[in-house]
């Protein structure tokens, strides 16, 4: 699967990309394009199912990180037979006016989030959830970064993140020229978990 990954360009080796953090990074992963690979997006699906029902076996209900997460927590929803909701970044400026569209009308939910960088956004859903007095067990993604500002934020709003897929992973199957490695040794130092590289 991350042989996948790569051959289909989804993680790319990319000297000064800004994602939408603002963080400035040799690499950029683009989780939209698995939409369009239904055989990697499948397996990823299988195998976030699996970490859900290991980690989370007492999930009521399926909650999405607009716009990333909508697709994947709608095909995990149908396969689990769960209630799904997703959470916009901002309230609509017209209709109610809703940040959650969907019934709330379970207690224990998971977030599906596609990519997790800072986890600002996925953060910000969360809260909005506790917010209606509903239980928030864990957040499951496609790829995570691995941060220390990440973990730094998971840690202080006290949840979970568990993802299919880690940048560790990923950069034990790259194959970068020299120059590339030095900015992506460089940047791994400055940003990630300090075990990345274990």
């Amino acid at each position: 699967m991350i042989s996948h990954y790569l051959e289909k360009n989804i993680f790319q080796i990319r000297p000064n990309s800004q994602w939408a953090s603002g963080i400035i990074a040799p690499f950029y992963c683009d989780n939209r394009q698995i939409l369009s690979e239904p055989q990697i997006w499948k397996q990823m699906m299988s195998q976030m199912i699996q970490l859900i029902q290991t980690h989370s076996p007492d999930v009521e209900g399926i909650a999405a990180v607009a716009t990333g997460g909508i697709a994947h927590a709608a095909y995990i929803a149908a396969q689990l037979s769960l209630p799904m909701v997703y959470i916009r970044p901002q309230a609509k400026d017209h209709g109610k006016k809703k940040l959650i569209e969907g019934k709330l009308n379970v207690d224990r939910y998971i977030l599906i989030e596609d990519l997790i960088s800072t986890a600002s956004s996925s953060l910000k859903a969360v809260e909005e959830l506790r917010s209606h007095h509903k239980q928030v067990l864990a957040i499951y993604s496609l790829f995570e970064y691995q941060l220390r500002l990440a973990q730094q934020n998971l840690k202080q709003h006290n949840i979970q993140n568990y993802s299919v897929i880690q940048l560790q992973q990923i950069l034990a199957h790259l194959n970068p020229n020299k120059n590339e490695q030095e900015i992506i040794d460089q940047f791994i130092k400055e940003h990630c978990i300090d075990d990345i590289l274990n």
